[in-house]
């Protein structure tokens, strides 16, 4: 089963997004529309704001003291396994 939405947009946003559309090989601008829900719903997100906010001060704390170590002593002190 389908159902029919109806979406308001300002004209330059419509505009971008059929460029956008036409430029990445999307058959029409429904196409795209549906595949940016899906992704915006069903992928789950690598970070969070959270975890990117902590590695953006880890590095920064690293640059400062010119302490830097390895990829994997990196993710075992961020809580990753």
């Amino acid at each position: 089963m389908t159902s029919q939405v109806n979406l308001r947009m300002n004209d330059r946003l419509l505009e971008t997004a059929k460029t956008y559309a036409e430029d990445y090989g999307y058959d029409n601008l429904q196409d795209f529309i549906r595949e940016t829900i899906r992704e915006k719903v069903f992928s789950e997100p690598k970070f969070t704001d959270k975890d990117l906010q902590m590695i953006a001060d880890y590095a920064d704390r690293a640059i400062e003291k010119g302490d830097f170590i390895s990829e994997k002593e990196a993710f075992k002190q961020l809580g990753f396994k």
